[in-house]
């Protein structure tokens, strides 16, 4: 069944550049040439490609094109041109940094997004490919190049359909140091009381392991269903106490509507072990509205609601929990592709117990950046601030506890492959406190390796 999909598909490929190169031909062959230049050579050379282009010799106009990159690059016939050629050349993605360059000079250029669009889905960019087609038939295109356009929605679903249906795995191995394994104070005492081992910081190695899978079902190209597990081991050398496993599952369902706006609900459980014996688990549910104002800008808002259970011994830290959030990404139209990421959010800890001190109130906010060097390589960076102020006192203080924590953190990713990532990652967490049992500082740095299958 795979077999004969796969062979629909490349037939379907087949047919769609068949129907390409007419409208293309169409194109070229009643191009209306724009004013970019006073001198008749950039004229000379744009015709000359254009003829060639015409009379089927793609790499031939390539060669020439090419040679004329460094002084008009920027110019919307030149870039139109040149994709054009690079394309027919068997170069998409130097087609796609030209197509781009256009649209971005004129986004009503429907001829170039077109090409943009197709070349995105030659190369297996198909999320790209399909957001270029939709703004496509928002630009109410003759019924030809509609039907084109439809024809490739349909192929891009089948397709997406076919990869996404299944199970998808991963494991993780990393090893590292940690300043600070415990998140504990660097103080020996606290209100006259000596403190174990266990609640003062303790630097040490670390290795750690996590496994994990998810198994979509799409049930169309606009709904899926999905569970999910992870499984992961922090084992620190130095500081056996704090060694943690834990254990989590989810399941839930994500919506995307032809405007690219998406709903999802997620429900999920958890459970940790510390030092081999039972910790905390947890249950959340969490819903989100994700709404795609362009290919460049996204704003995604969510509500999560959940309850945490400790062991025994530290029932005092029940809680349940209620958390609003607000995240606004935007990617830069640049070559690299540069992303910004800024989120804010603000919750509220409900003490189980009527003596607890652990009701609170929180609000955080972060900005963090992606910027790719390569397709193999990125390089990342976050920070971020939560501030909390507790409502009760703690051991009988008069003073409310309230904290203040930075968190800091830097990397990048190299993908020697497809299915394998290599990431470096320097952590740095600052909690301030006015209560000095939990202040504390830490540095954190990790190499692992994932592999995705």
């Amino acid at each position: 069944m795979r077999e004969f999909a796969n062979k629909h598909f490349i037939l379907m490929r087949l047919r769609f550049a068949v129907a390409n190169n007419i409208i293309r031909f169409l194109l070229l062959f009643s191009f209306i040439s724009f004013p970019i230049s006073s001198y008749s050579a950039t004229e000379d050379v744009l015709q000359s490609a254009q003829k060639l282009l015409q009379q089927g010799y793609s790499i031939r106009a390539y060669d020439l094109l090419e040679t004329f990159e460094d002084e008009l690059a920027g110019n919307t016939e030149y870039d139109y041109l040149y994709g054009v050629a690079a394309l027919d050349s068997g170069e998409p993605r130097k087609a796609i940094f030209s197509f781009q360059r256009a649209v971005m000079t004129d986004p009503d250029f429907a001829g170039a997004r077109m090409e943009l669009a197709r070349a995105y889905f030659e190369i297996g960019e198909l999320e790209q490919a399909k957001a270029e087609f939709i703004t496509l038939q928002s630009m109410s295109p003759p019924e030809q190049t509609r039907d084109a356009i439809e024809k490739y929605l349909a192929a891009i679903e089948n397709q997406s359909l076919s990869k996404s249906r299944g199970f998808h795995g991963y494991v993780l191995f990393g090893i590292g140091d940690d300043s600070n394994a415990n998140n504990a104070t660097a103080a020996d005492s606290f209100i006259g009381f000596q403190l174990s081992e266990e609640s003062r910081e303790a630097s040490s190695s670390v290795l750690l392991a996590r496994a994990g899978f998810i198994y979509n079902y799409p049930v169309d190209y606009y709904r899926t269903y999905y569970v999910a597990a992870n499984v992961g081991q922090r084992t620190f050398n130095d500081v056996s106490f704090a060694n943690s496993f834990s254990l989590d599952a989810s399941t839930g369902v994500q919506q995307t509507f032809l405007s690219g706006n998406f709903v999802g609900l997620n429900l999920q459980v958890y459970n940790t072990l510390v030092d081999g014996d039972f910790n905390n688990k947890g249950a959340m549910v969490t819903g989100q509205f994700g709404s795609k104002f362009s290919a460049d800008n996204q704003l995604t808002s969510y509500l999560r609601l959940g309850s945490i259970r400790f062991a025994d011994a530290f029932k005092v830290k029940d809680i349940d929990q209620a958390v609003i959030g607000l995240s606004w990404i935007h990617i830069f139209n640049s070559l690299k592709r540069p992303s910004l990421n800024l989120s804010a959010l603000y919750g509220v800890d409900t003490a189980v117990n009527n003596d607890s001190p652990y009701d609170r109130n929180f609000y955080g906010m972060n900005v963090s950046s992606v910027v790719a060097i390569s397709h193999r390589l990125n390089f990342f960076a976050l920070l971020g601030l939560v501030e909390s102020e507790f409502e009760n006192p703690f051991f009988g203080l008069n003073e409310l506890r309230k904290d203040t924590q930075i968190l800091g953190s830097m990397g990048a990713t190299w993908y020697p492959s497809k299915v394998w990532a290599v990431q470096p990652v320097l952590r740095y967490i600052k909690n301030d406190s006015n209560l000095s049992l939990y202040e504390y500082e830490k540095f954190e740095f990790l190499i692992t390796v994932r592999s995705d299958f």
